[in-house]
C-alpha cells in the first residue's frame, strides 16, 4: 500500500510539471488595463470599465 501511494505521489508530480519554460512578458499602462485569460472576460471588463468612464 505504501509503494502504491509513492508511485501515486510520483506520477502527479511529474504530470504537473511543464516540458518548456513561458516567458511572461510585463505590460504598463497609463490608465487602464483588463487582463484575463478569456477574451470574452476581457470585453466585459472592457465594457465595464467604458460604462464606469461615461457615468
Amino acid at each position: 500500500m505504501k509503494r502504491f501511494f509513492v508511485l501515486l505521489l510520483a506520477v502527479i508530480v511529474l504530470a504537473c510539471q511543464t516540458s518548456k519554460k513561458e516567458k511572461v512578458l510585463g505590460l504598463l499602462a497609463d490608465s487602464a488595463m483588463v487582463v484575463t485569460a478569456h477574451p470574452l472576460a476581457s470585453q466585459v471588463g472592457l465594457d465595464v470599465m467604458k460604462k464606469v468612464v461615461t457615468q
